[in-house]
């Protein structure tokens, strides 16, 4: 093979020995045609180059354009192994058959001929009414035009009967028809309330929405509990701490009104050993000067399991006492009296009387009972009396009095 391109010489620059290289090697890439695997690179339009790159057989190839924007074009095929010609594409020739007739290179299909396998055939513009081979597309599309347009079932005519009363194609029901097997119908609106006739399933779905307003339980709500453990969807109200993320609802509903730990929890309402008392708008029933508890404040606290009352919170009252007296009885004896000092005698029944005896502890002397007893040994005898009086002293022990009303404990739970 001899491909090559010597480009431009410059006589000048090149020597004679250098020269006549370059023209050998030219003289063997025309002598050749150019032969190679590829076309060259050099190329012009009228050249003929060969292509072995499928040795022995070469193609002999004409060059349309230098740039091949229009591809060379193959002259012929040579086998160098055998010298044979070999055409490119030689068409058919001589008469046809099979499903056709006529001679090569332009026979026709016979008429009636039976097609076999999946044959297929370009699909005909919309609307086509020729001779034209219609696929299965072109069915489809057709058919689809037509299904808005052509109804398909066409309605019955005449009077109505059986349970149908009128005439048709517009006939209805007679009066209290009783309807048969399992009729259905499409449920009315959810709200309906008119003569629309509804299906099980809306009536089912009625109940299921009638029983869950009437059950239902909205977070925060507080009630009374017999069981040891809160049930699912409930806490006890025992003041614990519980994580907002945990119970979102019940937090929206409570917040922070029975304390929080932090910002991330809060608190339920600690009811144990308490009873409840509504809120009020002001705080005129429950009053922090009159209960300790202020009426008015949502989650207030107070009040006592016992109580000592101060003297002002007793009822105002008196002890009575009867009269009565107390009799005494002494034996002889004598008083004495000081000197400078003087008694008066009222009992003018009796005989009292005064002496001075010297040595007496008194010195001045001495009173005594002298008559008027029956008490020989000189006895004295006598009562004192007691008149009525408003009091007497206090008494009671000043502790504390029991406030409890009488109670049965329960667990209090709140709705998360």
């Amino acid at each position: 093979m001899s491909q090559y391109d010597f480009g431009v010489m410059d006589p000048h620059a090149t020597s004679g020995i250098e020269l006549a290289d370059e023209l050998t090697k030219w003289r063997d890439a025309v002598a050749s045609w150019h032969r190679g695997p590829v076309r060259p690179t050099y190329v012009v339009p009228g050249q003929q180059w060969i292509d072995d790159a499928n040795d022995p057989v070469w193609g002999i190839y004409y060059v349309i354009t230098a740039d091949n924007s229009i591809p060379d074009v193959l002259l012929y095929r040579l086998d160098m192994s055998s010298g044979a010609f070999i055409p490119d594409a030689a068409p058919p020739s001589g008469p046809a058959g099979g499903d056709l007739a006529g001679t090569f290179p332009n026979p026709t299909i016979k008429v009636d001929v039976a097609l076999t396998g999946n044959p297929t055939a370009p699909t005909p513009a919309v609307g086509d009414s020729d001779t034209s081979i219609a696929t299965s597309k072109f069915v489809h599309d057709a058919v689809a035009a037509l299904a808005g347009s052509i109804p398909s079932t066409f309605p019955p005519s005449g009077a109505a009967g059986g349970d149908l009363s009128g005439s048709y194609p517009n006939p209805t029901l007679k009066a209290d028809v009783a309807l048969q097997g399992n009729p259905t119908v499409t449920a009315p609106p959810v709200a309906d309330n008119d003569t629309s006739i509804p299906n099980t399933a809306w009536v089912n779905a009625a109940i299921a929405a009638a029983l869950a307003s009437a059950g239902s339980f909205i977070s925060g709500m507080v009630m009374d509990f017999a069981g040891a453990a809160a049930p699912p969807g409930w806490l006890l109200c025992q003041g614990q701490s519980v994580l907002r993320a945990d119970y979102p609802t019940l937090f929206t509903a409570i917040g922070t009104t029975y304390g929080s730990v932090d910002g991330t929890h809060f608190n339920v309402p600690d009811l144990g050993g308490r009873v409840t008392a509504g809120k009020e708008a002001m705080a005129t029933r429950l009053t922090t000067a009159g209960a300790g508890i202020d009426g008015s404040v949502l989650g207030a606290t107070g009040g006592a399991q016992t109580y000592v009352l101060l003297d002002t919170q007793v009822a105002s009252h008196v002890h009575s006492m009867q009269s009565h007296g107390h009799s005494v009885s002494t034996g002889g004896h004598a008083h004495g009296v000081l000197s400078g000092y003087s008694i008066l005698l009222a009992n003018a029944g009796n005989t009292w009387g005064y002496s001075s005896t010297p040595g007496n502890p008194y010195q001045n002397g001495y009173l005594g009972y002298t008559s008027g007893s029956t008490d020989a040994a000189g006895d004295l005898g006598g009562s004192t009396g007691v008149p009525n009086t408003p009091n007497t002293g206090g008494s009671g022990s000043g502790l504390a009095h029991q406030n409890t009303q009488p109670t049965i404990i329960m667990n209090k739970i709140i709705k998360t």
